[in-house]
């Protein structure tokens, strides 16, 4: 059952994709949309629509499989839907895709997982992404091959400056979270002192100290887990990439 702030919740947010497509629709279409929707192949979009919802569920499964490797106990299956949902929405309409995560830490959050394991598993889904992708390159390497430069050029570099910070910020708290936490409160307590922000990175502290001994103990006691859910996550992708062919 559904609760009385998230079902509000889910009314709100359908009523933003309601709005959202119509104003696309009011500003965006033409004689031409409509000429262009008449030459439409209903096989090839029914074949997309398959595609998507298999990607759909798969995905949920993911999000199931990675909640119980991290937490020890699935999230219900609708939170996942609406995970997936409500991420890819808002990441679609906010600058450099930064709006589905805090929804996403929120629904997590409901079900009852502490805020090192969400961080954890948010940080693990694009890890996963990235070393499935490799496993995709294989299959789709005619496709990326015959790409633009420039578009190549603009993925590389999105990739490049967004894992990197990632990646960078990762490795920080992996070899360095006691000398962190020091950081953290020097710069929190120049006299000695708490004062506010002593208040607001403490649990920050504690937050990243907690990943940390998350994502070793994951790594270090369920590889095989890990290596599992690199293949899955490929066979999760392949319907969503597929749609291209279509």
């Amino acid at each position: 059952m559904l609760t009385k702030n998230t079902a509000k919740g889910l009314r709100i947010f359908l009523i933003l994709v309601v709005i959202t497509i119509t104003l696309i629709l009011v500003f965006t279409v033409t004689e031409e949309t409509v000429s262009a929707l008449k030459k439409i192949k209903w096989i090839y979009l029914f074949s997309s629509i398959i595609l998507l919802l298999a990607y759909v569920l798969l995905e949920a499964i993911r999000i199931e499989l990675l909640s119980k490797t991290i937490s020890g106990h699935f999230i219900r299956f609708s939170s996942s839907v609406l995970f997936i949902f409500c991420g890819a929405f808002l990441s679609a309409v906010t600058p450099f895709q930064a709006g589905g995560a805090p929804v996403q830490m929120y629904i997590l959050k409901k079900e009852g997982m502490e805020w090192d394991k969400i961080l954890t598993l948010l940080l693990m889904r694009g890890i996963l992404y990235i070393l499935s992708a490799f496993l995709l390159s294989i299959i789709f390497i005619k496709d990326f091959l015959s790409s633009t430069p420039y578009s190549i050029g603009m993925l590389s570099w999105y990739a490049v400056i967004t894992y990197a910070v990632i990646f960078g910020l990762l490795i920080i708290l992996l070899s360095k979270p006691v000398a962190l936490k020091r950081f953290f409160f020097r710069i929190s307590m120049p006299r000695g002192r708490r004062t506010r922000l002593t208040y607001i990175l403490l649990p920050v502290s504690r937050v990243s100290h907690g990943m940390v001994k998350t994502f070793k103990t994951m790594w270090s006691d369920k590889p095989l887990h890990i290596i599992g859910l690199i293949f899955f996550t490929s066979l999760v992708y392949l319907p969503d990439h597929s749609i291209a062919y279509m």
